[in-house]
């Protein structure tokens, strides 16, 4: 649902992008890299302060497409700056090949064929030219929109690995959107568990939670009433304390409910999920029937138009309550 690709810099020097086929190529390659996918930068940002050197020296029609599509996935944060660095003077393809199993990087694209040992590395490569007609490309493509899911029709433990982890693993500001979770977390059972089994893979595949100061996870619901929003507030704690990570949860309440906005959000998009946060059965661990999509709204752009002011939890309810 979310993919990490190498994009080397070399591929804006490509001399083919003198002409319209190379330009073409190399614009719907970024196309659709923006669609669902993130590109992986070094911790020290090279790739990102190189490939904005590198675009200012493309011809100009091609310069304005290619800095249109480059300033997006900055804006939609798509660049992710994983990979580790070190100052022994291993070569920048060296060091992502020794990564890439455990950054679950994908694919690489880059012109210089040569270069890059799939065999290694466990990456496969591909050139911008090459691109389209790679099983990459058909998979990553066959993944876009909205797909629905059957009663059980994966485990629980595929659809985590599946659908949220990809997502989950690069996010560093992550928003469960689902305003009726308020109403319904002690009348149904599959709220609770569902939401202990997403903060489980929270803390076990979020890479950035104890390097990024600005890790969190926010619980968005609409207010409940009475001594609900204690209650509620309580248990996530416990639940994240469970997990060892409830200094960075907290629940927020407001007075809507989102309406259809039921997802999963972090800076990078968001991942809908028709059905709320009931999607596993309690007593089975099985996945209830549900749709699923990835979008390329954030968190921020899919609570503005609710222009809501989260009541923190001393405005939901009486502190004696």
């Amino acid at each position: 649902m979310v993919h990490l690709v190498y994009f080397a810099v070399e591929n804006l020097s490509e001399p083919t992008l003198e002409t319209e086929a190379g330009a073409n190529a190399l614009v719907a390659c970024l196309q659709s890299l923006l669609q669902n996918c993130l590109l992986l930068d070094f911790a020290d940002y090279r790739v990102r302060t190189s490939l904005r050197k590198e675009v200012g020296v493309l011809v100009p029609h091609v310069r304005k497409r290619v800095e249109a599509l480059l300033t997006l996935l900055a804006k939609r944060n798509r660049l992710v700056p994983a990979a580790e660095t070190d100052s022994s003077g291993t070569g920048e393809l060296q060091l992502l090949a020794e990564q890439a199993q455990k950054l679950a990087l994908e694919i690489v694209i880059i012109r210089d064929r040569d270069a890059w040992d799939e065999s290694s590395s466990g990456v496969p490569r591909t050139s911008v030219a090459a691109y389209a007609l790679t099983d990459f490309e058909a998979r990553r493509s066959q993944e876009l929109g909205v797909r629905h899911l059957r009663d059980a029709e994966v485990s629980g433990e595929e659809f985590i690995e599946r659908f949220l982890v990809p997502f989950l693993r690069y996010s560093r500001s992550l928003h469960i959107i689902d305003g009726v979770l308020g109403r319904y977390y002690f009348n149904n059972k599959d709220y609770r568990h569902t939401l202990q089994r997403v903060l489980a893979a929270i803390a076990a595949h979020c890479r950035f939670r104890d390097s990024c100061d600005e890790f969190a996870v926010t619980i968005h619901c609409r207010r409940g009433e009475g001594k609900t929003p204690n209650n509620i507030q309580r248990e996530v704690k416990d639940a994240a304390h469970r997990e060892g990570i409830d200094r960075f949860v907290q629940v927020c309440f407001h007075d809507y409910d989102f309406k259809h906005d039921r997802c999963l959000a972090s800076e990078i998009g968001g991942i809908s999920i028709g059905r709320g946060f009931d999607f596993f059965q309690w007593n089975t661990g099985l996945l209830n029937d549900t749709d699923i999509g990835f979008g390329n709204q954030d968190a921020e752009a899919i609570l503005e138009p609710w222009h809501c002011r989260p009541h923190s939890l001393d405005e939901s309810v009486d502190a004696g309550e």
